[in-house]
């Protein structure tokens, strides 16, 4: 039968045996029911099918890991497998494995004799430079691209009314010249009309 391991947690050190059906979250009444914040109530489950091991999450908050990369579907479980949820990390193990069984007593080990190091929230003066001059010279050329936009002339666009103007002025030649013509043929048929009644 395959076990779980806490190798880092609040429930360090503790050793679950995987059941058929396995449930870790907060909740109290889970398979493994571990003391994390960051865990959801039924955050994870490991189950076994043909005689594979495999782990699914169960559509928690912050997610499953399984060596390093979040579970996007359901994944087969090997010897050796890290499985973080929230802050604790499991070591996956069946118990005919040397190999899982040796690293975890090197884990162990080294943790007992090495105390959590405290991380310190105080920030270097010289971690904040670089991220300062950088965020400075995006600001100094978003500042030139903006002054180079302001300085370029802007598109002038010719007047519409230009335009309209010279179609009327075209219009009105051709018009004047229809109605000069008209009235020329008109002049000529009454002259005509005149000279033939005279001569008649």
């Amino acid at each position: 039968m395959a076990k779980l391991d806490i190798i880092s947690g609040n429930d360090q050190n503790k050793s679950y045996e995987v059941k058929p059906k396995t449930v870790i979250g907060r909740l109290a009444n889970n398979t493994i029911a571990i003391n994390d914040t960051k865990s959801s109530r039924q955050n994870s489950l490991v189950f076994v099918k043909e005689g594979l091991y495999y782990i699914r999450d169960l559509k928690s908050r912050n997610g499953t890991v399984v060596n390093g990369e979040k579970l996007q579907k359901t994944q087969q479980l090997l010897s050796g497998d890290r499985i973080k949820i929230g802050n604790t990390v499991f070591v996956f193990s069946e118990e005919d494995d040397p190999d899982v069984t040796k690293d975890l007593a090197s884990v162990k080990s080294s943790l007992a004799s090495s105390p959590p190091k405290k991380i310190s929230k105080a920030v270097s003066h010289k971690e904040i430079e670089p991220r300062r001059s950088s965020e400075s010279v995006l600001q100094k050329g978003i500042r030139e691209a903006s002054a180079a936009v302001k300085k370029k002339p802007a598109h002038k666009e010719v007047p519409k009314t230009i335009s309209i103007n010279k179609k009327l002025e075209s219009l009105d030649r051709s018009s004047v010249i229809v109605i000069i013509i008209v009235f020329t043929c008109i002049l000529f048929m009454v002259a005509r009309w005149l000279t033939l009644n005279l001569i008649s």
